[in-house]
């Protein structure tokens, strides 16, 4: 069973500010921010920390449903969750 949690629901996405701060900006799905800043020792860290989170939505969403198709022992369940958890995988990982 997917349980309800109280985070802003995704999808998020990241956006990189061009400010003087070089700031990634965490977003909703309709560029709304989430979160103002990133903060990591360089660029391409603050780049991966931002994607990450914004991932975080994908992240659990996944994770529920492998839980479920596990439980379950569904196999086209477990197709979908393990699609799922690819999905959020390169997400987070800046591959998509």
């Amino acid at each position: 069973m997917i349980k309800n949690s109280a985070h802003t629901p995704g999808p998020w996405g990241c956006a990189y500010t061009s400010n003087y701060a070089h700031d990634y900006r965490i977003t909703r799905e309709d560029k709304t921010p989430l979160l103002l800043t990133v903060i990591a020792n360089d660029h391409s860290e603050q780049r991966a920390n931002a994607r990450l989170i914004a991932a975080a939505p994908d992240l659990l969403a996944a994770l529920q449903l492998c839980e479920r198709a596990l439980e379950e022992r569904d196999a086209e369940a477990e197709e979908y969750a393990a699609k799922a958890a690819r999905a959020a995988i390169a997400k987070a990982t800046g591959e998509i």
